[in-house]
């Protein structure tokens, strides 16, 4: 759901999003995008993105949790924006919430410099 959210959000900013279909299994063979060193890059530019987005989603306990997004230039491997948000409550209005803020007041804003 949250996927859906963020890349609803970057569309209607003017980001264009790419289909990860032709690395999709590549991407499926890494037990962690965040922990492959670097790898995002690789599979971005396969699909000939400039820019690639990552995220995570840490579980602190049943009702604290901490959404995560990186963006990458992928040409330079430079981090263009990055950020964090910590939600309460494990509900879909939570995470829905805590995304859109999180590219409001983190993501869009270090994208637009």
């Amino acid at each position: 759901m949250l996927d859906g959210v963020v890349a609803a959000r970057l569309g209607e900013a003017g980001y264009e999003l790419v289909d990860l279909t032709p690395v999709a299994a590549d991407v499926a063979a890494q037990s962690s995008i965040r922990g492959c060193n670097g790898c995002e890059l690789g599979f971005a530019k396969k699909l000939g993105a400039s820019l690639v987005a990552f995220g995570w989603v840490q579980k602190v306990s049943n009702l604290i949790l901490n959404i995560n997004l990186m963006v990458r230039d992928v040409a330079t491997g430079r981090l263009r924006a990055g950020g964090s948000v910590d939600i309460r409550g494990n509900t879909d209005e939570s995470w829905r919430r805590g995304g859109l803020y999180l590219l409001k007041y983190r993501i869009l804003p270090a994208l637009a410099r």
